[in-house]
């Protein structure tokens, strides 16, 4: 007897092999399906991107890092990159530093239409990634700073080179620009 599991997006099938014989048992995935939170105009995701197309389950979750050109491409279908004009319009709206899930990060917005942006730290120097432009999420990776700020890409080019992205570290949120071949993380917004 052995037992297989395979992983297709929302259901997952499992089959039983007796002697001979296979039984098929069709099981849908508990899976949330990110609705958002309104804040100001726009709907801002719950969850980071972790793999291309996919969000992480939990708001605390760090996700992907992604380098500004391969970030224009990771929102699953319905999201995009915040612009310029949607980080000013959170950065206008009330914030303070939190823990959620032991994760320091930053609450963006008024009770209850809130999200949590965790500390993502950056990445700006060269090591190894996947195919898919994403950088190692595992935590004990010290190729990158982990903590004490946050970088989210802005759907925006600047000059020389760089990109907009919301940054933010203890008290201090702001846009501002950086290197388009960082690896920063990405929180989506509702097309």
């Amino acid at each position: 007897m052995f037992k297989v599991q395979l992983n297709l997006r929302k259901v997952v099938a499992v089959a039983i092999c007796l002697a001979g014989g296979a039984t098929i048992f069709a099981q849908e995935e508990s899976a949330q399906k990110e609705t958002g939170v309104k804040i100001g105009e726009t709907t801002w995701a719950t969850c980071n991107v972790g793999d291309k197309g996919e969000f992480v389950t939990k708001p605390s979750e760090s996700g992907g890092r992604y380098t500004w050109e391969s970030a224009q491409n990771v929102c699953p279908a319905g999201w995009r990159l915040p612009n310029v004009a949607e980080i000013e319009d959170l950065l206008k709206n009330p914030s303070q530093q939190v823990t959620k899930d032991g994760v320091l990060g930053r609450e963006f917005g008024k009770t209850p239409n809130t999200i949590f942006l965790p500390e993502t730290g950056n990445v700006n120097i060269k090591t190894p990634f996947s195919p898919n432009g994403e950088i190692s999420k595992n935590p004990n990776d010290n190729n990158h700073s982990r903590s004490k700020f946050g970088y989210y890409w802005s759907s925006e080019k600047a000059s020389m080179g760089k990109a907009n992205y919301l940054y933010f570290a203890g008290k201090y949120a702001r846009r501002t620009t950086y290197s388009r071949t960082a690896y920063l993380a990405v929180r989506c917004v509702a097309e």
